[in-house]
């Protein structure tokens, strides 16, 4: 895929995972009310998905510019350990928030935060998300989930 059409394709990933950030809260809190536990597992799927966002950015920029590297890896080192601090003190939010309601909006947070969880598996670990039928197909022929696209340049990063 040339240069140009790749860097296209990857800032419209980012694009959506940023729209994605915005209205997904917005319109589930707007239906199902807001609650610290809702809302505390919103921020952590908001910090996956903006960090995401950046990433595909990142990329698009070293597609753009034919760089050898995706830049600014370091910042996304730091975001690794970062986004592990913001899915421990939301997990803290949203169990406090169900011991002392426990309706079903409260467990309906732990189903998104849970939904935060899978999104930094799927950056930085194993490939969950699948964007063409090209993918879908190497997923199915391999017969396993792939290591996930940053996870695998923060290691080569580290070497």
């Amino acid at each position: 895929m040339a240069g140009g059409v790749m860097a296209r394709r990857l800032r419209v990933q980012g694009g959506v995972e940023l729209l994605c950030a915005v209205l997904l809260p917005v319109v589930f809190l707007r239906v199902t009310g807001v609650t610290a536990g809702f809302v505390a597992a919103w921020v952590a799927v908001d910090a996956m998905l903006v960090v995401g966002a950046c990433y595909w950015f990142a990329r698009a920029v070293k597609a753009s510019r034919g760089l050898p590297r995706t830049p600014n890896l370091g910042a996304f080192a730091v975001a690794r350990i970062g986004l592990v601090v913001v899915l421990i003190v939301t997990l803290g939010v949203v169990v406090v928030d169900i011991a002392a309601g426990g309706d079903a909006v409260r467990w309906v947070a732990v189903v998104v935060w849970l939904f935060a969880v899978a999104e930094y598996v799927n950056y930085f670990h194993l490939q969950l998300s699948y964007q063409n039928a090209a993918e879908l197909r190497r997923l199915l022929r391999r017969g396993r989930l792939v290591p996930a696209h940053l996870g695998r340049e923060l290691a080569r990063s580290v070497r």
